[in-house]
């Protein structure tokens, strides 16, 4: 077989083949059959329709009384992490339609939960619907609805909540569409203090020379509550009376205690007292007394540990 192979020029075309473009022409003439709209006629229509709502006028007049349910008024700090509070709401009048219910607190707490029949609002407000299957609420009718607030980070002596009731239609009484509840908020913290001695019993009848003596106490919060401000106080003996007598003997050195105490990590400061008299403001280590107190000024956290070693001579 016989093969012939030949060669051939090309290069590729770049002007366009069509062009996608419509045309379009002009007419000076009228168009029977175009759309036209005169500018000056009204593009909005607005007509009242009246619906049968079965009430006395057009607007229905309700009478929505909301009232919270089983509130303690008084919540321990750090006691949980969400405060959830329960509302009845009652219509006493004509139908409400579209009832829905808002909650704000005074110390503008944020919400655990949002269902989904609420909208949050600016400055920690929420907005719910009362009904999510039915848009009215007729005379006689009740309902409750449960909103839980975050409660973890409030702080201060009392906080408000208020809940308001509202249609669209008009309201008989109006003062009974708000509830205003009056939380008292209270602190409790268990307080724990344990002391380590590091160094053995002394007998003073055996004892001829100077000994020392080291103990080591930790204080520990349980809570529920965190604590800002707790105060120590340690009695140390320096003398023993001898039963029996008006004799008195020194078993410590008053110049050679020493108390250090640390929180977080933070040295703090301790205030010395002899016969209710200070004789030292905030000393770390001082050299004459027998009476200290340390006052732990730092936020104690709930389980965290506060160590105080006193040392002295005997």
């Amino acid at each position: 077989n016989l093969r012939v192979c030949n060669s051939f020029n090309t290069s590729p075309k770049t002007h366009k083949l069509f062009s996608a473009e419509p045309p379009f022409i002009l007419f000076t003439a009228f168009c029977d059959k175009c759309a036209a709209v005169d500018p000056a006629e009204p593009s909005i229509y607005r007509e009242k329709i009246i619906f049968s709502t079965g009430c006395s006028s057009d607007i229905c007049v309700a009478d929505l009384e909301v009232k919270s349910r089983d509130l303690n008024h008084t919540y321990i700090l750090g006691s949980s992490r969400t405060l959830s509070v329960t509302y009845d709401i009652t219509n006493h009048g004509e139908t409400a339609y579209l009832p829905q219910i808002s909650f704000t607190s005074s110390n503008h707490m944020p919400f655990a939960k949002i269902p989904g029949t609420c909208r949050p609002k600016e400055n920690d407000y929420l907005e719910c619907d009362l009904k999510s299957n039915d848009v009215s609420m007729a005379k006689g009718a009740t309902t409750s609805f449960t909103v839980t607030f975050d409660v973890s980070s409030i702080s201060g002596k009392a906080m408000v909540l208020t809940a308001r009731v509202f249609s669209t239609g008009k309201e008989a009484n109006e003062a009974n569409n708000v509830a205003t509840d009056v939380i008292t908020l209270g602190e409790f913290t268990e307080i724990d203090v344990v002391g380590i001695p590091k160094t053995k019993h002394i007998n003073l009848e055996e004892v001829s020379n100077t000994s020392q003596i080291i103990n080591n106490y930790e204080i520990k919060s349980m809570g529920p509550s965190t604590v800002g401000t707790i105060d120590v106080v340690f009695y140390i003996p320096v003398a023993y009376k001898v039963p029996g007598t008006t004799n008195t003997i020194q078993i410590v050195e008053k110049d050679r205690i020493n108390m250090q105490a640390v929180s977080d990590a933070q040295t703090v400061a301790i205030d010395y007292f002899e016969n209710n008299t200070q004789l030292v403001m905030n000393a770390i280590e001082i050299t004459s007394s027998t009476h200290s107190t340390a006052s732990i000024n730092s936020n104690i956290q709930i389980y965290k540990e506060k160590q105080i070693s006193t040392t002295y001579d005997s």
